[in-house]
């Protein structure tokens, strides 16, 4: 007369009933049989899955661009502090960056925040400084990115 038992963990009795033999050889073959049947169902797996074949790196020349260095390239060629929306709409006009994404213009300030909060001083981007008008009123700059001096070169 056997046993019922829990599932594969003793913790799980509700998962599925297994008819357990009470005796230990009974259990030696009974833990043989699924090992027999698991080690048959791998090697068949293994024989119909098809090997990956390796990707060759592109070389660097090929790539495309980032959407951080096509921000680059976008206010090299403006030469001027511009916001994230604007750097985007010239980057996909002039063809420097593609993108499917709905929103590529916060995707690109979370880039450029990371960047920030990453490297530093050493960072291709800075938040633009104030600006003073010919009132003498200084203006915030806010959301608008320029290039370190580092990145301009």
């Amino acid at each position: 007369m056997a046993r019922e038992r829990g599932g594969l963990f003793s913790g799980d009795p509700g998962r599925l009933k297994i008819p357990y033999p009470p005796t230990p050889q009974g259990q030696r073959d009974f833990l043989a049989e699924i090992l027999k049947t698991v080690r048959a169902a791998v090697k068949a797996a293994e024989k119909g899955r098809k090997a990956k074949k390796a990707k060759a790196a592109k070389p660097k020349g090929e790539r495309k661009l980032g959407c951080l260095d096509a921000a680059v390239r976008v206010l090299q060629e403006a030469g001027k502090p511009m916001r994230c929306d604007e750097i985007v709409k010239v980057a996909l006009a002039k063809g420097h960056w593609q993108t499917k994404g709905a929103t590529p213009a916060a995707t690109l300030y979370a880039a450029v925040i990371r960047e920030v909060a990453a490297k530093g001083a050493k960072a291709r981007f800075r938040r633009a400084d104030m600006k003073e008008t010919r009132d003498g009123k200084a203006v915030s700059l806010r959301g608008y990115f320029e290039l370190t001096a580092a990145a301009r070169q």
